[in-house]
């Protein structure tokens, strides 16, 4: 395998959990008998032409794939993505799905919920202690995180298997990005999961503020605001040439992430500064000034009044209407669904704007880390090391392109040395939605359940139009990527325990108390008294926790 590009990461997961079944024998479940998909013959791709030595055994660093001795079986437990409802019955409805289990040797057999049963169900797992061979959650959700799901027997090291040898790729690859090697470990240096990751920083970059590119010109106003002091002139503007329009629209959650940055303490409420030190954003003066300026825009009209009680949904139905100018929004059901909603509009325009920092320069703390969802393999899988060489498959570079593109001819041909998806891929033309049209080609479109690298190519085939593109590469370039958000530490039982006890009265104490601060039901001559009631839940002891934690990350 060619040396694997140094790409930026995140990760997520879709989760395994059925019974435990090791390795598999001869039967048929996985023999390498998969159909390939044939394009519609409405399409002008040329299904024969896909390449006939796809299938021919390949040895990846020292690892033959498809596997010798199999085809091995191995049960997945994991969600269902929701791109697929309506559309599949299961992944083995999906041809990306048997191409990759006839790559490397493998059948698998899924125990699949909904999204909105996941939680649950991996409870009734862990109750019932049949864990599935491969398990794929979130991860930090769990008590503890994976961390705490290998000290209560749910999951295996893999550098207690023989990562060296059995997941490779995996490896290298995380080598390759030593930002994120310490994120992927634990403060002891062990690994616990194979992440689905992203190359490069647009992909982690999806969702931002935007506002309505027509309404900005005609206000005159040629730049794109950078700074608070900048969207306050423009918000201005809208609400006295536009009364009859809302300037901002958004939730409080996500009216947070965007404004809060502005005043260089993050988007969240704890953030480790770039000299190592933690600090509790909710009782900073800056936070303060946030509040004050939030409120500010609430009296003035310039955010919606209905911002307590606003969700997604109402957020699309403004800017899709144009009853609304601006919002935080991501590119594709952002951006994408409100150019459709005013297609007969031809002067509508939608523009990602950056995050507001403090100087109008890169935006900090806003960046996320990776590994948000993992994949891991289980206590009770019989065969693990042979499990490892199955994940690993999505870190080789044929894996990778594989799992994105799926198969030259068949999903994707090479034009001028690139290449590009089939049309029928992205619009299908029996009326699937786009992602899962991808889905049946591309598992990057549902992310999962193979642990993989996204190729940022393949994420930008899935935007047609060009403000899409342009939003994300903006949110991208104008974020500051070493100082990031709070990063993934790990903590001790005792801290773990003692961190979530301290923590249930405070968050819901200064979550309340800072939504009554902007409506203007709380005065802020109650300031100190808000900031003296968090210390009193024992912040210090919070904060300590949190430190101690950070540095143990710094030290990986």
């Amino acid at each position: 395998m060619k040396k694997v590009l140094v790409w930026v990461l995140i990760a997520v997961m879709i989760l395994g959990t059925f019974g435990c079944t090791g390795k598999g024998g001869n039967s048929g479940s996985g023999t390498n008998s998969t159909t390939e998909s044939k394009a519609p013959a409405d399409s002008s791709k040329p299904a024969e032409s896909s390449k006939p030595a796809e299938n021919s055994q390949a040895e990846v660093k020292g690892i033959t794939y498809p596997l010798e001795g199999g085809p091995y079986t191995f049960s997945f437990f994991g969600q269902f993505h929701k791109k697929l409802n309506g559309y599949y019955e299961s992944y083995d409805d999906l041809d990306i799905v048997k191409w990759w289990e006839e790559a490397v040797g493998v059948k698998f057999e899924w125990n699949t919920p909904a999204a909105s049963a996941l939680k649950e169900q991996f409870s009734i797992m862990l109750a019932s202690n049949e864990y599935s061979d491969i398990i794929n959650y979130t991860f930090s959700s769990y008590n503890g995180g994976a961390v705490g799901l290998y000290t209560d027997g749910v999951i295996i090291r893999l550098d207690e298997h023989n990562a060296e040898e059995n997941a490779p790729a995996l490896l290298e690859f995380l080598g390759e990005t030593p930002v994120f090697l310490k994120a992927a470990k634990d403060d002891e240096g062990h690994l616990y999961y194979f992440p689905i990751t992203k190359q490069g920083n647009v992909q982690l970059s999806t969702t931002g503020p935007l506002l309505r590119g027509d309404i900005l010109k005609d206000l005159g106003i040629d730049k794109l605001p950078a700074t608070i002091a900048e969207w306050d002139t423009i918000l201005r503007a809208v609400k006295e040439k536009y009364p009859n329009m809302t300037p901002h629209i958004a939730t409080w959650d996500k009216l947070k992430s965007a404004f809060q940055p502005g005043y260089d303490i993050g988007g969240g409420d704890w953030f480790m500064d770039t000299e190592g030190k933690v600090h509790y954003a909710y009782v900073m003066d800056e936070y303060k000034a946030f509040l004050q300026q939030m409120n500010t825009w609430y009296k003035d009209g310039l955010l919606d009044a209905n911002l307590a009680q606003n969700e997604d949904t109402d957020v699309d139905t403004a800017m899709s209407a144009g009853t609304a100018f601006s919002c935080i929004a991501s590119g594709g059901n952002g951006i994408g669904a409100y150019i459709d909603a005013n297609a007969d509009n031809p002067t509508f325009s939608v523009e990602g704007c950056q995050y507001p920092s403090s100087d109008g320069g890169k935006t900090k703390y806003v960046a996320g880390w990776p590994f948000d969802r993992q994949v891991a393999i289980s206590t009770q899988c019989k065969n693990p090391e042979i499990a490892m060489r199955v994940l690993d498959y999505g870190y080789t570079e044929e894996g990778a392109d594989l799992l994105n593109w799926g198969k030259e001819g068949i999903s994707y041909e090479v034009v001028n040395g690139e290449k590009q998806f089939f049309d029928f891929v992205i619009h299908d033309p029996n009326g699937k939605s786009v992602d899962a049209s991808m889905a049946m080609y591309s598992i990057r479109h549902i992310k999962g359940p193979a642990p993989y690298i996204s190729i940022e190519a393949v994420f930008l085939a899935n935007y047609e139009k060009p403000e899409q593109k342009a939003a994300c590469q903006r949110w991208a370039d104008t974020t500051d990527w070493d100082a990031r958000e709070f990063p993934p530490v790990s903590y001790t039982e005792d801290e773990s325990t003692k961190y979530a006890k301290l923590m249930s009265d405070i968050e819901t104490y200064a979550d309340s108390m800072s939504l009554k601060f902007v409506l203007g039901t709380e005065s802020f001559d109650n300031w100190e008294t808000f900031v003296k009631t968090i210390n009193g839940f024992g912040l210090e002891d919070a904060l300590k926790i949190q430190q101690d934690a950070c540095d143990r990350f710094n030290a990986r």
